[in-house]
């Protein structure tokens, strides 16, 4: 015991030895003369440009970081967290109180200083329409702030002498988890004139090229053109200059005083003395307490990864936070079974018999099933599978021999408990068709859905003695959900014979239906009558020589062993005995049975809440138990009902009763230890297997993946926030070159949101006073688009200056956006005048909302499609498409249907975020004609009627993605038109769904890919060009055109002198039949 515990303490003084001294992971550092600034573990340190131990600037739990010393090098501005809100503050160098500056409620982030240090540059999407982000000067004493004259921007700087800027129009956030990216959103440099508007763009060829600092007359920055981030110079000749030549690890981030530089890479600080120097490596000790990694007791009831309920519903069992506990439905203690922080146990079951616990968890880096007992003690039982791999639920068999189960390759598999023996029943050879077994009473038989070439759902049985496979369905409705009657006489399942295009989930063309199922139950056994036979009441009539029944006599053998009778399946003939219950169609799932009860959920795409139901087999019924939950499980008995109301509220409930009878399990007391070491190292591990197991190509585009995990494995010792695995996991992902590679989330410290109020309006500083410019007017009718200063009754007109809020005065001296923190729905009274002054100021009553994006989104459609109408003189419509999924679906049944009437179209996919295959707008918009109809009265009208034969033309940007980039690669193919704009995204390795991680965070993988007819892949990582590319400069936008949209107009009226507008004829009505 001594030596176990001086070995305990060996090793915490050596791991904290080892974290204060040499750190990694030093990020986003900048200089100025012999002092440097980073952030490290979410807080801002300074060192001295020699290296040595580091000062700690900032203290709080949010995160701070892009921190620039002002030009004199006496304060040092940063983005953080400290009010609620992500916002610009300045700090002392030498440490003190931060000075916050901005105040919007938007996200706002550090960019540079001004040349005169009187202000700072920082980039917002804070009156965007977009998704774009623009750049902002504002002072330091936090007045309003002014946007730059550029259409959009997200980082840059002014020359010394102010009169050039150096800035991305794009932002260089695509590339951190995709090395060596070169789609339409690679970031370039452009050098603004600021007195002619004109741009010199930095030379490259399709390479990332960002953060542009200015170093006397020349231009810094980052770019991979060698396929590794190295910084060049770019010189006031026109030439550029490559100042380091690392191969393998990018440069990260990077800082300049104009003489010095720093700059991350590998984790540590590197400084130049003059650009033209040779790189010295510093070293920095931190002498952090390291209060993040500290073991602590966490709240683990939001984090619920699958759920089970014991025998008789006395405890349930929950996976939380990576581990396995039980709560009491009512008395009792809530018990941690497992115990094994940092490592993830996932999906329990509870045994029938009530002895033992199941789950998947970590043995040596891979899933395994353990098997625990179900108070925790002992020693858990380990049985290996023999291809590793996520898995997706346990399902005992009701002797509690064997489990089935199922993993993300869609094998189902059984286990035998008894001898460890693991057998493959099946294979569904559908992605993402992963087939949930039902065993049957006996424990011999387990049934399943299993996908047909034509993409539907068939009910299979196989037999576990036997090892013989059987269907129940023939393939001609999609059937799902399989479930054994208690006795086993019947197999209930859903079946859908109106599914049509739901099974291709990807295509939008899904959208307009709604498919239904019905519930079937089909006789096993060919001696079975039909549970519906006809019913009638008759009397019974005894005769004389009949016995008074003897009751001891006259009851059910009692059964011994505890068997269950054998279940007897006659596969012959079994179609013929399917039979539907008299329930009406809906969409029904989670099918499960006890006694003469069937359970199910109805869970309608449209419309009501999903509802809990059960039908009584005895009186043929059905009766819905409530509705607004979530799921459901059955104990084993069939008397308790465990149900889930939403991710954090569970209940119990007698089986069969009104859901509004259920009483709420404790869950909100279930606490584990948390261990921050170890659980970032399992998470990133997690990250790393989700991405071995799910990407789409086997062979990881070439890397070689263990080494790549060996490679920043490195680094975890130093992992000292969240923050820093996320950083540690993009780095990790962007090795493979790929899109969709994301993650996120996690268990960052409490930070509470201060949210802040917004009128949708545009402001000016005039007279000392703040001037509404223009009010977004909305649609007040649509919840989502009200606007505060628009509406019946609300007396405020652009050019009102806004004298005071709440009844305190408000002048330019202050910002606007601090007025109105936390009253964003709230009721706030406003002065308003004509004039700058009280006199005479007209009182009103407003609602601030929390976020202007909507407003100014739909007054952007709408202005568009004014302009289109005014270019074309009425004979254009406009159709924009915000993504491809629900939004895009609702916006192009929007407007596209209300302009057949015009000769042409044009389609704006700008900034499309993507979502799904956009089939149903493809075959929309190449309809074929059919034919015209006239009726003896009104209009002549076509088939199909919803048909536009006109020209059309699509815009398309940079920033569309995804389903953004996969629909104008379809406009093209199918010669619907011109492409006009700038080359998409270009991101079409898709993504699905992935298990959570343990602390809440995310990862994803890209797991399946856009292959050409001719087996190539194709658009990833380059997008779709455009047929007209157009470029829209910032003199353009200072002279408020737009001339993409231009473009287009133009092109599609040129196309529609030589295709006009299809118009009704006809030779004249029929005579002489």
């Amino acid at each position: 015991m001594k030596r176990f515990a001086l070995f305990t303490l060996l090793m915490t003084f050596a791991i904290s030895v080892f974290a204060f001294n040499d750190a990694r992971l030093l990020r986003a550092p900048d200089i100025h003369e012999n002092r440097i600034v980073f952030t490290y573990a979410g807080n801002l340190w300074t060192v001295d440009a020699a290296g040595g131990t580091a000062v700690q600037l900032t203290t709080h739990e949010g995160i701070e970081t892009g921190a620039r010393f002002s030009p004199d090098g006496e304060r040092i501005a940063f983005t953080a967290q400290y009010d609620g809100n992500t916002d610009i503050y300045t700090i002392p160098a030498g440490g003190g109180e931060p000075q916050r500056i901005t105040w919007h409620p938007g996200n706002d982030e550090l960019v540079s200083w001004t040349p005169d240090g009187k202000s700072v540059v920082f980039s917002s999407n804070r009156e965007n329409a977009t998704r774009q982000l623009k750049l902002y000067t504002i002072a330091v004493d936090g007045s309003l702030a002014e946007a730059l004259p550029l259409p959009q921007g997200a980082a840059g700087e002014f020359s010394p002498g102010g009169n050039r800027f150096a800035y991305n129009p794009l932002p260089a956030s695509v590339f951190r988890a995709w090395r060596r990216y070169r789609g339409g959103s690679a970031p370039y440099i452009w050098i603004y004139d600021t007195k002619t508007g004109e741009v010199t763009e930095v030379p490259r060829k399709n390479s990332n090229d960002v953060y542009p600092y200015w170093m006397g007359d020349a231009v810094v920055f980052l770019s991979d053109r060698d396929r590794v981030m190295n910084l060049y110079r770019y010189t006031p000749g026109g030439a550029v200059e490559q100042l380091t030549r690392y191969t393998g690890a990018d440069i990260k981030s990077y800082g300049t005083d104009g003489t010095r530089l720093v700059f991350e890479r590998e984790g540590r600080l590197h400084v130049m003395a003059t650009p033209e120097s040779k790189a010295r490596t510093i070293r920095v000790d931190i002498p952090d307490e390291r209060l993040n990694l500290r073991p602590r007791l966490v709240d683990a009831s939001k984090l619920i990864f699958g759920a089970g309920i014991s025998p008789t519903g006395k405890r349930v069992v929950f996976g939380a936070r990576g581990e396995i506990v039980t709560v009491p439905a009512e008395k009792g203690d809530i018990r941690n079974i497992t115990g094994t922080p940092g490592v993830m146990e996932r999906r329990p079951a509870w045994s029938p018999d009530g002895r033992r616990i199941a789950c998947f968890g970590e043995k040596e880096g891979e899933y395994a099933i353990f098997l625990y007992d179900q108070k925790g003690t002992g020693q858990a039982r380990v049985f290996e599978i023999p291809d590793p791999s996520f898995f997706y639920e346990l399902k005992w068999s009701p002797d509690s021999r064997h489990l089935a189960f199922n993993d993300i390759k869609a094998n189902l598999y059984i286990l035998d408990t008894t001898n460890g023996k693991i057998t493959r029943v099946d294979a569904d050879p559908q992605f993402l068709r992963v087939p949930s077994p039902a065993w049957s009473p006996d424990s011999t038989w387990l049934s399943y859905r299993l996908s047909g070439e034509n993409g539907f759902g068939r009910i299979k049985l196989y037999n576990t003695k036997t090892g013989k496979h059987a269907f129940v369905t023939d393939g001609m409705s999609d059937a799902d959900n399989p479930v054994f009657s208690p006795e086993g006489k019947y197999l209930f399942f859903t079946a859908s014979t109106n599914l049509a295009q739901d099974t291709a989930w990807l295509d939008m063309s899904q959208y307009p239906h709604h498919p239904t199922n019905n519930i079937y139950l089909a006789v096993l056994s060919a001696k079975e009558p039909s549970p519906f036979a006809p019913e009638s009441d008759e009397e019974e009539i005894k005769s004389e020589n009949d016995k008074k029944a003897d009751p001891k006599k006259d009851k059910p053998e009692k059964k011994t062993n505890g068997e269950k009778k054998p279940v007897r399946i006659d596969p012959a003939g079994i179609e013929s005995r399917i039979l539907a219950l008299d329930i009406p169609a809906g969409s029904y799932s989670s099918l499960q049975t006890a006694d003469n009860m069937l359970y199910y959920m109805n869970r309608p795409q449209t419309g009501n809440k999903p509802s809990l139901h059960c039908y009584d087999m005895k009186e043929r019924k059905a009766k819905e138990l409530g509705s607004d939950l979530g799921a459901f499980i059955l104990s084993h008995d069939g008397k308790k009902m465990l149900v889930r109301k939403n991710r954090t509220t569970w209940m119990m409930l007698d089986a069969g009763k009104p859901l509004k009878e259920a009483k709420p399990l404790k869950t909100a007391a279930i606490r584990t230890w948390s261990d921050p070491r170890k659980e970032y190292r399992q998470i990133f591990h997690e990250a790393w297997r989700i991405n071995r197991d799910w990407f789409y190509d086997p062979g990881m585009h070439g890397q070689d993946w263990p080494a790549i995990w060996e490679q920043y494995a490195t680094y975890l010792p130093y992992v000292s926030h969240r923050d820093d695995l996320n950083y540690l996991i993009n780095m990790m992902l962007g090795e493979y070159t790929c899109g969709h590679a994301y993650n996120g989330g996690g268990m960052y410290p409490d930070v509470e949101r201060v949210a802040g109020g917004l009128l949708g309006a545009d402001y000016s500083v005039e007279n000392g006073r703040f001037r509404i410019q223009r009010i977004y007017t909305g649609e007040n009718w649509n919840p989502e688009l009200r606007s505060p200063l628009a509406g019946p009754g609300i007396d405020v007109k652009e050019k009102d200056y806004i004298i005071s809020v709440d009844g305190v005065d408000l002048t330019a001296n202050e910002s606007i956006h601090a007025r109105f923190l936390q009253k964003a729905g709230k009721q706030v009274v406003l002065q308003v005048n004509s004039k700058p002054e009280a006199a005479g100021a007209r009182e009103v009553t407003v609602i601030p909302v929390a976020s202007e994006y909507t407003l100014r989104h739909r007054q952007w459609i709408e202005d568009n499609r004014k302009q289109v109408e005014k270019l074309s003189n009425g004979k254009v419509g406009y159709v924009y498409m915000p993504n491809t999924s629900t939004a895009g679906f609702d916006y192009f049944n929007r407007y596209f249907f209300a302009q057949l009437n015009k000769g042409a179209i044009v389609i704006d996919e700008r900034f499309n975020g993507g979502g799904f295959v956009a089939d149903y707008v493809i075959n929309m918009l190449n309809r074929p004609f059919l034919s015209w109809w006239q009726p003896r009265y009104g209009a002549p009208f076509a088939s199909p009627n919803s048909g536009h034969w006109g020209p059309k033309v699509m815009l398309i940007n940079e920033y569309a993605g995804s389903g953004g980039d996969f629909m104008p690669w379809a406009f093209r193919k199918t010669g619907i038109g011109k492409l006009v704009g700038t080359r998409t995204w270009g991101g079409l390795v898709g993504i699905s769904g992935y298990p959570p991680l343990m602390d809440g965070g995310y990862v994803t993988a890209p797991s399946f890919g856009i292959v050409s007819e001719d087996g190539e892949f194709i658009i990833e990582n380059y997008g779709v060009e455009p047929d007209v590319e157009v470029v829209i400069y910032p003199r353009d936008y200072q002279a408020g055109r737009d001339p993409q949209l231009e473009k287009a107009v133009e092109t599609v009226l040129e196309e529609l002198k030589t295709k006009p507008a299809r118009k009704f004829k006809h030779n004249g009505f029929p005579r002489g039949r």
